[in-house]
């Protein structure tokens, strides 16, 4: 009896640690390179396939690029009149590559750049900037990728989306904005001033800019599409389809509308 006592624990234990599965052995983590990219001079960026980049304004130029030493070898990095293009080799199934290179997120592409006119997504990509002066700035997304800049301080912005992007403006001071969708994408500016504001939506997009400080506001919408906007002073605003326009300011608002949309006072 005392022996089927002492037995019968032993058992118990022997029954639990069996039970345990193995544990799975730990993946070892892709080896990663850097490259400096030496490269003509150039005031654009243009993202075309899916790795994430970082816009830095400031001096002297250089083009940093981290990854697993085989997709270093695939990413290409070239220059086309002022434009620095980012893509994969000609030849390369964008599609096979990614399936064989899992890690290409963690590849990431570091920019700095003195003078900066236009950032642009036509992958799925994203493409950020903590803070961009300039003259006259173009944002632009052509894809599902998103092209982000916390500060921008600039006379003219365009902001265009033609696909189910997004592009963001944290804080803004400008004299003009131009917000341009044609899509499901989104345009988003989180504050600052801007004393004219004109919308064009053609789609289900959205523009969002509520807290955009804007004396006057264009807002053309043909679809189902709506914008957010703030104007102190004057709104004219044409809307063909069920789109809407939500303005706060308490503005003198012309509207022109087919359809069951129109405009909405915050």
């Amino acid at each position: 009896m005392k022996v089927f006592r002492l037995l019968l624990p032993a058992l118990v234990l022997g029954t639990t640690v069996a039970a345990v599965p193995p544990t799975a052995p730990t993946a070892t983590p892709a080896p990663t390179a850097q490259e400096v990219r030496n490269l003509p001079a150039f005031t654009k960026v243009n993202l075309a396939t899916s790795v994430a980049v970082e816009v830095r304004q400031g001096s002297p130029q250089q083009v940093v690029v981290e990854g697993a030493p085989d997709d270093l070898a695939q990413l290409r990095t070239t220059v086309d009149g002022d434009r620095l293009v980012i893509d994969t080799k000609s030849g390369a199934d964008w599609r096979e590559f990614l399936r064989s290179h899992r890690n290409l997120g963690n590849m990431t592409v570091r920019i700095t750049m003195p003078t900066i006119n236009a950032l642009g997504v036509s992958g799925s990509g994203s493409l950020r900037a903590p803070s961009v002066r300039a003259e006259n700035l173009n944002l632009s997304v052509s894809s599902s990728g998103s092209v982000e800049v916390a500060q921008v301080q600039a006379t003219n912005v365009r902001a265009a989306v033609s696909s189910s992007g997004h592009v963001g403006i944290g804080q803004l001071q400008a004299t003009e904005l131009h917000s341009n969708l044609s899509s499901s994408g989104s345009i988003k500016v989180g504050g600052g001033r801007c004393p004219r504001h004109e919308v064009a939506i053609s789609g289900s997009g959205s523009v969002a800019a509520l807290d955009l400080q804007s004396a006057t506001c264009d807002a053309r919408i043909s679809g189902s599409g709506s914008c957010r906007v703030q104007a102190t002073e004057t709104l004219e605003a044409r809307i063909s389809g069920s789109g809407d326009v939500y303005v706060t300011g308490n503005p003198k608002v012309t509207s022109h509308t087919s359809g069951s949309g129109g405009v909405r006072r915050g």
